[in-house]
């Protein structure tokens, strides 16, 4: 009788184990889309179809995805800032930054505004010169979209990451970066006017 008990106990653990596996095994399968190598760009046409799905999930299936994309080993938000060069990627992070915490446990709305704090401080990086032109916008985009938003603009208006816009916006030229050192700093400073 004990080992029938012992056995039933190893297989549900064993079966709870693997449904935890293929609980987000199509969320992997999705998000797998974002990975490769990091220099090569990814498929812009792809992009937009990924998006979408990602977007439809996030607005209808909201308590099922979010826990996914915050867990740390998904790494899923680091994936979408490498590529936030792509229209559609920027507008998956700007999608996100939307949730509202308070529609989720503690403990995943704790990860949802620690996340949304990384993801903030991350755009405000994307805005130097050596990025490409496509990031620096899409970043600025999101930025100024999140200054309406009294959280957002109390997280942008912190020292820290009032001191890196200024320090982006008003650099000394760089001869090798010419015309993309000049847009970065314009987009820059378009971002600080709207403080003001």
């Amino acid at each position: 009788m004990e080992t029938n008990q012992s056995t039933t106990v190893a297989e549900t653990a064993e079966n709870s184990e693997e449904e935890q596996l293929s609980k987000y095994m199509l969320l992997d399968r999705l998000f797998k889309f974002l990975e490769g190598p990091e220099d090569e760009p990814i498929n812009p046409v792809l992009a937009g179809y990924f998006s979408k799905v990602v977007q439809l999930l996030v607005n209808r299936k909201q308590k099922q995805i979010m826990p996914y994309i915050v867990a740390d080993e998904n790494k899923v938000i680091e994936k979408l800032l490498r590529h936030v060069y792509s229209r559609s990627i920027a507008e998956i992070i700007h999608r996100l930054l939307h949730i509202v915490e308070s529609n989720f446990d503690d403990d995943i709305s704790i990860k949802i505004t620690e996340k949304k704090q990384a993801i903030l401080t991350a755009l405000i990086e994307q805005l130097k010169c050596e990025r490409r032109d496509e990031t620096v916008m899409n970043a600025t985009f999101i930025l100024q979209d999140l200054m309406e938003n009294k959280s957002f603009f109390q997280i942008l208006t912190r020292k820290q990451n009032m001191q890196k816009l200024f320090d982006t916006a008003f650099r000394s030229a760089d001869p090798e970066n010419g015309s993309q050192y000049e847009d970065s700093c314009f987009e820059t400073q378009g971002l600080i006017a709207r403080f003001v």
